[in-house]
């Protein structure tokens, strides 16, 4: 089972619209319109963690790990793309308008099912997350802004949470994600937030985003059919750096011709 992209939308770079601060508030609404007005977009998420798992009575260290997912978006044509490895395979997935299809490997591109089709569904949305969880008055985070800072020679404007005051939504939308991901399967997840921060860079002239920083400590509780549960203590660092090259998304003709057929059978 796989949950690497529906976990990294809902980690990576998801605007906080900060009820509890005016100022910042208004400095990521402007920055969420910029970037819905975007033309080319390309953000690439980067998560580092060290897992620890506990089953029955022992614990087992687990080797750190590093996922790569990047993202591609063009808006005219609403095409979009998303690359990482699966398995140490690329895992291609394309959309264009309401039509998905994806390659994982050397395998002939397809039409997703399962729980592909349900990665590829939000394909291409930044915002999901936000609106599976939205924020609220109950588990709006505390952020402050930092003025004054450059980020690879651009001048910068960051936003940043207070302490752990942006735990309680964290935890609310990765549960959300993997329950989405889950569907009505028998295994059950449930991920319990210890600790979580986020700093976020805008481009002080025109509000682009430019990175996002997430440092965050979660205990995942998987129960398996059989009433059998392993626990993970995990610590990670996710990484979400942005360009806008003006640049076309390609589109094979095998994608392309399934992107184009309306009467395209799931295979």
């Amino acid at each position: 089972m796989n949950f690497i992209a529906t976990l990294l939308l809902c980690l990576f770079g998801v605007p906080i619209a900060a009820l509890s601060a005016p100022p910042a508030r208004e400095l990521l609404d402007k920055s969420n319109d910029v970037l819905f007005a975007t033309p080319y977009i390309q953000r690439v998420d980067t998560e580092e963690k060290a897992a620890t798992a506990t089953v029955g009575d022992k614990r087992i260290g687990q080797p750190p790990t590093k996922t790569v997912l990047s993202i591609d978006i063009e808006r005219k044509g609403s095409v979009a793309r998303e690359r990482t490895l699966v398995g140490g395979q690329e895992l291609i997935l394309l959309a264009r308008g309401d039509k998905r299809v994806m390659k994982l490997g050397t395998d002939s591109w397809q039409v997703p099912t399962g729980q592909w089709e349900k990665m590829a569904k939000d394909l291409g949305n930044l915002f999901v997350c936000e609106q599976v969880v939205p924020e609220t008055a109950s588990n709006a985070p505390e952020l402050k802004i930092v003025d004054g800072e450059k980020l690879d020679g651009i001048d910068a404007v960051v936003i940043e949470s207070v302490g752990d005051s942006a735990t309680k939504i964290a935890e609310q939308r990765m549960n959300a994600g993997v329950q989405k991901m889950l569907g009505d399967q028998k295994i059950k997840i449930a991920i319990k937030v210890l600790s979580y921060s986020m700093r976020k860079w805008l481009a002080k002239d025109n509000l682009r985003p430019l990175q996002n920083i997430q440092h965050r400590r979660f205990v995942t509780t998987i129960t398996l059919p059989d009433g059998k549960t392993q626990v993970t203590e995990t610590e990670s660092v996710g990484t979400s750096k942005y360009t806008f090259d003006q640049t076309p998304i390609e589109i094979p003709d095998e994608a392309g011709r399934l992107l184009s057929d309306n009467t395209a059978a799931k295979q």
